[in-house]
């Protein structure tokens, strides 16, 4: 966010209550798009207060009621929302990440599939606060998720940060399986000719460090058929992986 934007943004902000700042950077962590019950029950409020310090921000033009529910917002402008993220001091971030990811388990406790890909995100950003097992899991289930209906980019995406958090909290063992997983994924994905997914990383060294490697390999065997493309990762660099 540019200087002077951030300056003209923190000088609507100061205007604002404090518990109804508190609420918007919790809500900057969400996403642009959030919903009012999701944040109540991340800051421990009640729906109601919740609603009442929203208000204070809407009538500003901070936020802007969307969609059909009348609990659901958005940040007027996607600067905002940038600014209110970045100036948060990254244990805050950290924590609230956490406090997100909880919060969606209950909110969703009946149909957690319905929001994977969040809980995999939240308890991804927090897995250093001692979550990663769980964020493994749920990025992993998400992951699938996605590949099942076709959503392979996401997929990919997904097991990305299954194997980011891995490689940074779990041993070898585990990582490797979830690429292996990864791997599944990348397959179907080259049966359903989906065209150059991504370039993944790899764990290579004993301390876990990971390199970068992109290998194209032309997939269909009819001669007439159009070739897709898929990343292949090669395992064979450490026998004891």
């Amino acid at each position: 966010v540019p200087e002077g934007v951030r300056d003209a943004i923190g000088r609507r902000l100061d205007r604002l209550p404090t518990p109804c700042n508190d609420a918007l950077t919790t809500a900057s962590v969400i996403g642009r798009d959030f919903d009012s019950q999701l944040l109540a029950e991340a800051m421990g409020v009640d729906l109601v207060e919740c609603m009442q310090n929203l208000s204070a921000a809407e009538e500003v033009g901070i936020v802007v009621r969307h969609g059909d529910s009348p609990t659901t917002f958005r940040f007027a402008h996607a600067l905002i929302r940038e600014a209110l993220f970045d100036e948060q001091q990254t244990i805050d971030r950290l924590q609230r990440h956490q406090q997100i990811a909880a919060a969606l388990a209950t909110v969703h406790a009946a149909r957690p599939e319905a929001v994977l890909s969040e809980l995999a995100h939240h308890y991804c950003e927090a897995a250093v606060l001692g979550h990663f097992e769980v964020a493994v899991d749920f990025a992993l289930r998400a992951a699938e998720q996605s590949a099942s209906v076709f959503a392979f980019e996401d997929a990919v995406r997904l097991y990305d940060e299954a194997i980011r958090v891995m490689l940074a909290n779990e041993p070898k063992e585990r990582t490797k399986a979830g690429v292996a997983r990864w791997r599944r994924a990348m397959k179907k994905a080259s049966k359903s000719s989906c065209n150059k997914l991504s370039r993944r990383y790899i764990p290579v060294k004993p301390d876990g460090a990971a390199i970068r490697t992109s290998k194209r390999l032309p997939i269909g065997n009819q001669p007439n058929s159009r070739p897709s493309v898929i990343w292949k990762i090669n395992l064979d660099m450490r026998a004891d992986l």
